[in-house]
């Protein structure tokens, strides 16, 4: 495996998020979209790391899901605010056609205060 590139993956996210607005403002997106959106866009940030999603999620020989290191990286980063996504109710929610492996995904956008 390849060694992820973390300023490249908050940079990415950056661009991505900055790109994807409602009303003028970031929106936010689940770690899981940001893997899905990096993947298509820069497909050699995640090595060989799967994306994520249930079955997923847990640790691989590879080590982590790329979708689980996004999350690390930007909770990490003071230009990115988290929040929870509850998908209790939900009768189906799919990234990349897999399931989250979690009930409460994270989700980031832009801080407005930056």
């Amino acid at each position: 495996m390849g060694k992820l590139d973390r300023d490249h993956i908050l940079s990415a996210a950056e661009e991505i998020l900055n790109r994807i607005q409602h009303e003028g403002e970031t929106c936010f997106l689940t770690a899981y979209q940001l893997a899905c959106l990096m993947d298509e866009q820069y497909p050699t940030l995640k090595c060989d790391l799967p994306i994520g999603g249930k079955g997923e999620g847990g640790k691989h020989e590879s080590g982590n899901s790329f979708a689980q290191h996004i999350a690390w990286y930007l909770a990490g980063d003071n230009r990115f605010e988290k929040q929870w996504f509850s998908i209790e109710g939900l009768d189906s929610f799919t990234f990349c056609g897999k399931s989250p492996s979690s009930k409460t995904p994270s989700m980031f956008r832009l801080r407005h205060d930056n």
